[in-house]
């Protein structure tokens, strides 16, 4: 168990060592930088069996050779436990994910607001131009009518024909 102190420091805990020894199983329960022996069995939880990660203890090229041989290849699996998964499962990411929604949902809403607002402004100013347009009309010859509103070629020739007279 000395080989598994102080590998993690203090406050993780919920890690799950089992060292295989030719099919003698060690399990330890690694709380901070502390490692418990906690009996001569694999007793990881087997919800985490795809979470393993198997390393094999010693420095070997080709550990089928090795066990071909008669030799013992020591290998050491790290599983999580409960712990440290209800340690590491929160709900910020649901809540960022609901906060960034909400941001976006407003963005949407002040987009659609904003150009509605625009829009009705827009027919207001083009209502006004078109009754001011009207009036001028009405009350004007096309002469004056086009000097009035800044109509350069029928001004030319409002003057022309003005000058004539």
């Amino acid at each position: 168990g000395i080989y598994f102190n102080n590998l993690l420091p203090q406050g993780v805990e919920g890690i799950n060592v089992v060292m295989d020894a030719c099919e003698q199983y060690f399990t330890w329960e690694i709380q901070g930088s502390q490692a418990v022996f906690l009996g001569q069995d694999d007793q990881h939880d087997s919800k985490y069996e795809k979470y393993r990660f198997e390393s094999t203890f010693g420095n070997y090229d080709d550990t089928q050779r090795v066990q071909d041989a008669g030799a013992c290849v020591f290998t050491v699996n790290v599983y999580p436990t409960q712990t440290l998964e209800d340690e590491y499962r929160t709900a910020t990411p649901a809540i960022a994910t609901a906060l960034v929604a909400v941001v976006f949902a407003f963005m949407i809403a002040s987009f659609f607001a904003y150009d509605a607002y625009q829009r009705r402004r827009s027919e207001k100013v083009m209502a006004n131009a078109a009754r001011s347009n009207a009036v001028v009309t009405s009350l004007f010859p096309d002469m004056f009518r086009d000097k009035i509103l800044g109509n350069e070629s029928s001004t030319d020739e409002g003057s022309t024909k003005m000058k004539k007279k």
